[in-house]
């Protein structure tokens, strides 16, 4: 849901003292890129370490059904070793208690 609204553009109006509006274009040019793209580009980078309230909900989201499926407790008379050992081994199927 996110990422289709990433691709969806609005038109914004914002004012640019002069010189940095050349060297906007000039970097743009360089890149090969349009000054919109360019600037779209610059800002991303930016803020990319930066979620909204949106991409946090949907993060939790995601974690809350990822520990759904994978929460639980080891059952069974196997000591820690044996278990680590089926773990790295990769093979033994393991029961696992939904709590």
């Amino acid at each position: 849901m996110i990422a289709a609204e990433i691709k969806t553009k609005i038109q914004t109006a914002f004012r640019f003292e002069p010189l940095l509006l050349e060297r906007v274009k000039k970097a743009a040019k360089q890149e090969g890129v349009s000054v919109n793209e360019y600037v779209s580009n610059v800002l991303a980078d930016a803020t990319q370490d930066i979620l909204t309230e949106k991409e946090m909900e949907e993060r939790r989201r995601e974690t809350e059904e990822f520990l759904a499926t994978v929460a639980g407790k080891w059952v069974g008379d196997e000591t820690t070793e044996e278990i680590m050992e089926g773990i790295k081994e990769g093979r033994k199927p393991w029961k696992v208690r939904k709590w």
